[in-house]
């Protein structure tokens, strides 16, 4: 059974969340749209990624395919106690055959 704040007061997050800016993904964005040179260094990072993903990197590939066409299905089953369990194996497997394999 979940618990709440009453019950479990050690959990409640007293500072709340960071001041807009201080986040880590604030940060990252304004380190990503800094220039370096002539185009934002947020540019550059994606003209690597497909480097590598050209080049033969596995992770590259399957970020870039993530990013374009959408995540592969994902198996799930629910029984009546509504238990549900998530089939990644299938999902792995099926996304290396697309990627590596080339087949459809």
């Amino acid at each position: 059974m979940a618990r709440g704040f009453a019950d479990n007061p050690q959990n409640i997050n007293r500072a709340g969340r960071p001041k807009k800016g201080l986040a880590m993904t604030d940060l990252i964005v304004k380190a990503l749209n800094k220039k370096r040179g002539d185009t934002a260094a947020k540019v550059q990072v994606v003209d690597k990624l497909v480097e590598l993903a050209i080049g033969g990197d596995p992770v590259c590939i399957k970020y870039l395919i993530d990013r374009t066409d959408g995540r592969p299905a994902q198996t799930l089953t629910a029984d009546l106690s509504g238990a549900v369990s998530f089939d990644t194996a299938a999902a792995a497997a099926e996304l290396e055959r697309m990627v590596l394999h080339d087949k459809p």
